[in-house]
């Protein structure tokens, strides 16, 4: 379902909210919007940034790592600009797509602080919030290809070696 206005400057009533949609950046295969969202109940609005991943079909996973990991890499700037605020997630069903991404945000984020990453021990402890979260095998594995294409990425850096 579809909660944001059709063009850039547009403003349209979803349920109890107001939306406008301030900006919209088409990439390839994902879009970025911002959104000004304001609650009828006279609340003050606010801000939201939202990525769609275009590219992405329900029951497969996207042709090309390496978008992911650009739209990865935009999320993680416009967190940086809005103060590490929250990230919320969402596919259809809340576990498969989505979980593949947020498994692949983690482990990469954790890759960058920590310089290991644990995508099993990961998933044991998010399971226990969202079971079922990222239980198709196909995306399991999608997961450690865009992981290594990450990794893969930092060849030409000497302080970075593969193990």
């Amino acid at each position: 379902m579809k909660y944001w206005p059709p063009n850039e400057g547009g403003k349209g009533q979803y349920g109890e909210y107001k939306v406008t949609l301030q900006m919209e950046k088409i990439s390839k295969n994902f879009v970025v919007r911002k959104l000004h969202i304001t609650p009828n109940d006279g609340r003050e609005g606010r801000v939201v940034t939202q990525f769609q991943y275009t590219a992405w079909p329900e029951s497969e996973c996207p042709p090309d790592t390496g978008s992911v990991i650009e739209m990865i890499g935009e999320l993680t700037r416009a967190q940086m600009n809005s103060g590490n605020k929250v990230i919320t997630v969402v596919c259809n069903n809340g576990a498969g797509r989505s979980g593949a991404f947020l498994c692949l945000h983690s482990q990469l984020e954790r890759l960058k602080t920590e310089g290991e990453i644990d995508i099993f021990k990961y998933l044991k402890s998010a399971r226990t919030k969202l079971i079922g979260l990222l239980s198709d095998p196909v995306q399991y594995v999608f997961v450690h290809e865009v992981i290594l294409s990450y990794i893969d990425s930092f060849d030409l850096y000497a302080n970075f070696k593969r193990v």
